[in-house]
């Protein structure tokens, strides 16, 4: 595997990037599992849809879920068992220990506080009873799809206990470093920023996958074309642009690429607090200079497809609201002149772990300065640009201010989870958007079974977004991935490949 960029912390509730995901997916495991249907020689993932992963079966009666673990399951390298008492650690841990995406999934799904909401009934049977934002015990609607995400994987708590200090009972300093996973791998050796190699457990309960070895080499900006035509790398995302893409498709190898199969979008996340940006005109204006189909066609070779909401087109209550601003410098000039701000410099932030970024900051750069506002383009490596987006959405010190470009992908195709992340409570909340409506609707509908009156209010959310303008929606990218072609791989909302769902197809 060619990876673009590294991880930054192994301990899954910190999971906050592509590669921390793709660590966490192999090394640990969770209560439920994706879904997914073959696609050529490829796996394809199911968005709504779970299979059992550590719980081999569950049962439901009201806002109480079972969850009947795999008797056969273990911990690698300790040995241990995996129980009851180990997930109900974990989820513990997961409030005790916050980090950004941990709390905010977990709230999404309905768990608010652990102590109270789960059970260990046996060894190997535990339950929750999930509950509302109002505390009203409710099966919400996205508790069971969540099960699946990499924050809640389960840790070898027997293990972790023994690594616990007086100041550090959760163990969270030791875990940063070292996994205490069930998964199908394990890492065997690993070089930070150059090379981390993944080795299959031996006799893993659940089979043995097909590749007993996944290398994972850390290209960073490096010449990724170079490294998959040399036979270096098999696999490569991100790093190259979309032209080396092109470039490998014609040598060759298999491009995939698509919304349909990754949901992943590009947006420009708007700081509201900053003392610029906080004029609702100046917002409006740079939404009327982003240059949508320039991007497209010059970054992207027509790959992806105009975004118009901070919503997946494919969620329930998705509306087109943000197709009020097309590329229109003269609208967007008089816009600045009524503000009466200027002159006019805000800085971007934006990820170097994902090569096109460079060019698409280049071209809205080139694209504001021709109404009269400047961007100081600000690039930052994967793990810092991580680090920092985190530390300001959770109210930290951060160097982040002004607008961030961000790529991100639906892992739900339910609106609540899209736009929960624009809430003053959300610890995703970088933009610091302040809107009543969405805080009312949110608070109400949020995990509420009304489904026709639930897409009513987020759609009227997303048009009162339009206006106030904390996000601008670029362009929905999808993933574009280069193999060989004898490599068959799978497809998940999260980017990060399941490493015993490879296949080697001759």
């Amino acid at each position: 595997m060619g990876w673009s960029g590294d991880i930054n912390s192994m301990d899954p509730p910190n999971q906050s990037n592509t590669w921390n995901n793709e660590f966490s997916l192999n090394v640990y495991e969770t209560l439920l599992s994706h879904s997914y249907v073959e696609d050529g020689a490829d796996q394809l993932w199911q968005p709504s849809e779970y299979e059992p992963g550590l719980a081999q079966s569950w049962d439901i009666d009201g806002a109480t879920v079972t969850f009947h673990l795999n008797p056969d399951a273990q911990f690698y390298p300790s040995g241990n068992p995996v129980t009851a008492d180990d997930v109900y650690w974990s989820f513990v841990r997961i409030l005790h220990e916050p980090s950004q995406y941990a709390v905010f999934n977990a709230s999404l799904a309905g768990i608010y506080e652990p102590e109270e909401q789960i059970e260990v009934i046996d060894e190997h049977t535990v339950a929750i009873t999930f509950r509302n934002r109002l505390g009203e015990e409710t099966l919400v609607p996205l508790a069971l799809p969540i099960m699946r995400f990499p924050h809640f994987a389960i840790i070898d708590s027997v293990e972790a206990k023994t690594h616990a200090t007086e100041d550090d009972e959760w163990a969270t300093e030791y875990l940063a470093e070292n996994a205490l996973g069930s998964g199908p791998y394990y890492v065997s050796s690993r070089t930070p920023g150059q090379e981390m190699i993944f080795d299959a457990v031996p006799d893993h309960y659940a089979g043995d996958p097909e590749f007993s070895r996944v290398i994972a080499r850390i290209t960073g900006s490096g010449d990724q074309v170079a490294l998959m035509k040399s036979g270096s790398v098999d696999f490569v995302r991100n790093g190259p642009t979309q032209a080396q893409f092109t470039e490998l498709e014609s040598s060759g190898f298999h491009v995939r690429t698509g919304s349909t199969r990754i949901p992943t979008s590009m947006q420009i996340l708007v700081a509201t607090d900053d003392p610029i940006l906080e004029n609702q005109l100046v917002r409006q204006a740079l939404a009327y200079a982003v240059p949508y189909e320039q991007i497209n066609d010059v970054v992207f070779y027509g790959r992806a497809e105009r975004d118009y909401s901070v919503v997946n087109p494919a969620s329930p209550g998705y509306v087109p609201a943000w197709n009020i601003y097309d590329t229109d410098l003269e609208t967007a000039a008089d816009l600045i002149e009524q503000s009466g701000v200027g002159p006019i410099t805000v800085p971007l932030f934006y990820s170097t772990g994902d090569s096109d970024n460079e060019d698409v900051a280049l071209l809205i750069k080139d694209s504001f300065e021709q109404i009269g506002v400047t961007l100081d383009l600000r690039g930052q490596d994967a793990a810092t640009f991580s680090s920092e987006r985190r530390a300001r959405s959770t109210g930290q010190e951060s160097d982040h201010t002004g607008l961030a470009l961000s790529s991100g992908t639906t892992w739900l195709l339910d609106a609540s989870n899209q736009l929960d992340s624009f809430t003053v409570a959300s610890t995703n909340a970088w933009t610091r958007y302040e809107g009543e409506l969405l805080e009312s609707v949110t608070l109400e509908f949020s995990q509420s079974d009304q489904a026709e009156a639930r897409a009513e209010a987020y759609g009227e959310v997303q048009a009162q977004m339009a206006q106030d303008v904390p996000a601008i929606p670029i362009l929905i990218t999808g993933v574009t991935m280069a193999s060989v072609p004898e490599l068959g791989i799978s497809f998940t909302s999260d980017v990060a490949l399941r490493y015993k769902l490879l296949s080697w197809n001759e």
